[in-house]
């Protein structure tokens, strides 16, 4: 009997070995929210509720299974994706398709990621940063 010792091991044995899902080696990738997704996404392929909890530790991996797996928004993980500012406004960009007001204070934080955000939906960012420093004098 094989000795199965890491989520990659189980994740790459089911994917590249047995090309199918690979029961005996799921206690392992449920360990791992990068081989949840990935066992979800390449042997599953599709939903994988047995590894949703794990995934959803990961606002990188959280983002990526709703993007390639679910295809769709995944509310139970946006808090955990609004902990990156990155994953944040990609997750705005192609699944919300529109701004994600509720977090845009999360991304402002990453100037980078703010002006691609600010670009892509086209915000003006002079009148948000008067915007930003009018509530801040209104409240402090």
């Amino acid at each position: 009997m094989m000795k199965i010792r890491t989520a990659e091991f189980a994740y790459n044995h089911a994917f590249s070995v047995l090309h199918k899902q690979w029961i005996e080696g799921e206690y392992l990738i449920k360990k791992c929210p990068k081989h949840s997704y990935l066992y979800a996404r390449n042997v599953i392929k599709g939903k994988w509720p047995e590894g949703e909890s794990i995934i959803k530790t990961s606002a990188a991996y959280s983002y990526y299974y709703a993007v390639y797996v679910l295809e769709s928004r995944w509310p139970e993980c946006e808090n955990i994706i609004i902990t990156n500012s990155m994953y944040s406004y990609l997750y705005a960009r192609y699944l919300i398709k529109n701004r994600w007001l509720e977090v845009e204070n999360h991304i402002r934080v990453d100037n980078a990621v703010w002006n691609s955000y600010c670009d892509y939906f086209k915000i003006d960012k002079f009148t948000e940063k008067l915007i930003e420093l009018s509530e801040k004098s209104n409240y402090g």
